[in-house]
């Protein structure tokens, strides 16, 4: 995770986190006030309990499992790398997590403090299935993508 990341679950800023990338080592801890919501939800209930201690993570270049589960798969990742105009292997896990908008699948969203913005809505520009058809093809191509 980026140094200094924030986790919001479910509009709720649940946890503050800490990412070493010189040592590849996660930690993480809850907001203090949200496992005290009615309705909190750990963000992983084996590794990242709400009650207890939380173990750094080491492993997966210090990205707990729950937050890599939230990366995006690899057409994501195409898209992303078209849109940033870098090749794939130039992006980090934990950068990912940040470039992704409010459209990803997952009930986690990343950012780089408590008070940056919620990031916009911004579902893809494709209305009908051959445009997606297109763009995957163009994209295993290596042409340009309409995005």
């Amino acid at each position: 995770m980026p140094p200094g990341c924030c986790v919001w679950l479910d509009a709720n800023e649940a946890a503050g986190s800490k990412y070493d990338p010189a040592a590849r080592v996660g930690r993480f801890d809850y907001d203090r006030k949200y496992p005290t919501l009615p309705d909190a939800l750990p963000v992983d209930p084996l590794e990242l309990p709400l009650t207890g201690p939380i173990a750094p993570v080491r492993t997966n270049d210090g990205l707990y499992g729950a937050f890599r589960d939230a990366l995006p798969d690899f057409w994501g990742r195409l898209v992303l790398e078209k849109r940033l105009g870098m090749p794939m292997e130039a992006i980090s896990a934990d950068r990912m997590l940040l470039y992704s908008d409010a459209s990803r699948v997952s009930n986690l969203d990343f950012r780089e403090s408590a008070e940056a913005e919620e990031a916009p809505f911004a579902p893809p520009a494709m209305e009908c299935l051959e445009d997606i058809l297109d763009a995957a093809a163009a994209a295993e191509q290596g042409k340009e993508m309409r995005l």
